[in-house]
């Protein structure tokens, strides 16, 4: 139905009005709206196209689904998938973070960070979830990454990075949250009366690092608490 009090002209406004229907369907769809890739597409600034998407949300009078940080899941992959492509010398990536990630099931982590911020989002009072749902979904998937392998990554900061590139954040940012989501798994843990079994190593010496406590309890401490 058209709306007589909202008007838009061809040209460059047309190119901001398709980037933000582009945007409504993404999201629609329950995917990130990756504005700032249209943006970049269209030749577009990208708060020119914020205020047209929230111009066109109102003419329509629709409601923004809100992204959550499982959204961002298949996004960060598919991007790590390509990157692990790469020959170990093209990459950004330190070479022993390369190794470890090439040895894992990438499609396995994107299960395991689905399962985990669903979890996280019960349970915690932080509001990470609400304020940085793209920051959220990175760590959520470093610290699941970590949980499929078992321990703890080497050069993380240069997995940060990698993710910088399609969340558009810095790698400061998107790393935020890691710190707090390992407490939380680690107070899973706790409450599990767990801690003290995986602080021991392969070796059986004992390693109180929280990053390898968490990587090591991670996946069956999520298996117990969807039992509770």
């Amino acid at each position: 139905m058209k709306n007589e009090s909202t008007k838009f002209r061809w040209g460059g406004q047309a190119k901001a009005v398709s980037g933000a229907c582009l945007a409504v369907a993404l999201r629609e769809s329950n995917k990130p709206d990756r504005l700032k890739e249209i943006a970049l597409l269209l030749g577009q600034k990208y708060v020119y196209l914020q205020r047209t998407l929230a111009t066109l949300l109102a003419s329509i009078n629709l409601k923004f689904p809100p992204t959550t940080p499982s959204h961002h899941i298949p996004n960060l992959l598919s991007h790590l998938f390509q990157e692990l492509k790469r020959l170990p010398e093209e990459t950004i990536l330190n070479l022993k973070l390369y190794s470890q990630l090439k040895a894992l099931s990438l499609q396995a982590v994107a299960d395991l960070s689905c399962a985990f911020l669903e979890t996280f989002a019960m349970t915690s009072k932080s509001n990470f979830i609400q304020s940085s749902p793209s920051s959220c979904a990175v760590s959520a998937f470093v610290i699941c990454l970590e949980g499929e392998l078992g321990k703890s990554l080497s050069e993380i900061k240069d997995l940060y990075k990698c993710f910088s590139q399609v969340c558009h954040l810095s790698a400061g940012t998107l790393a935020r949250p890691y710190r707090s989501m390992c407490q939380e798994v680690l107070k899973w843990m706790k409450d599990l009366n767990w801690v003290e079994q995986y602080k021991k190593n392969t070796t059986g010496r004992a390693d109180s690092s929280l990053r390898n406590v968490c990587a090591r309890g991670l996946k069956d401490a999520l298996r117990e608490i969807d039992q509770i």
